[in-house]
């Protein structure tokens, strides 16, 4: 997801040095592109927070460690993906991606928010309400009387 913001071509020279070990290179390159762009300088420093590290090659080992790979076709609960149309992070056709290979969820729902909802960012900044709102009204379907309190809470 931070490749994504890397400048072009810097992305696979970023993953070379991390592939190599090359903890200078990987830290003077991710130095060089927080310069050039505020996103990738606010992933990094998000991805520090989130996994608890002191420095974008640790913040790399640590997300290098978990993905989805050969879990999602294990899963057999009922699954709710959203996503923005514009996120910034990853790509619309990640989710559809990853409902593909949900293949023995008990049900898969997906929601792409948009432009025109305010909502087509990364976790729905701009109208995160009507992302609540669509995560309560999902539990609903699977929480008898939830609704009622959904209900209550919209139009209070």
């Amino acid at each position: 997801m931070t490749l994504k913001q890397a400048a072009p071509g810097q992305d696979r020279r970023l993953i070379s040095l991390f592939m190599a070990g090359d903890r200078d290179g990987v830290e003077a390159l991710v130095a060089e592109q927080r310069k050039v762009s505020t996103c990738f300088d606010w992933c990094i420093t998000q991805g520090m927070h989130i996994t608890g590290t002191h420095s974008p090659y640790e913040c790399l080992t640590s997300l290098s460690q978990h993905s989805l790979d050969g879990i999602l076709k294990d899963l057999r609960q009922d699954v709710l993906l959203t996503e923005g149309e514009d996120d910034h992070l990853f790509p619309v056709d990640r989710m559809y991606q990853i409902m593909r290979e949900l293949v023995c969820a008990r049900s898969v729902t997906a929601r792409m928010f948009t432009a025109r909802e305010g909502a087509e960012h990364h976790c729905q900044v701009g109208n995160s309400a009507l992302a609540r709102e669509e995560v309560m009204r999902w539990l609903a379907r699977f929480h008898p009387g939830m609704d009622r309190g959904l209900t209550e809470t919209l139009a209070g």
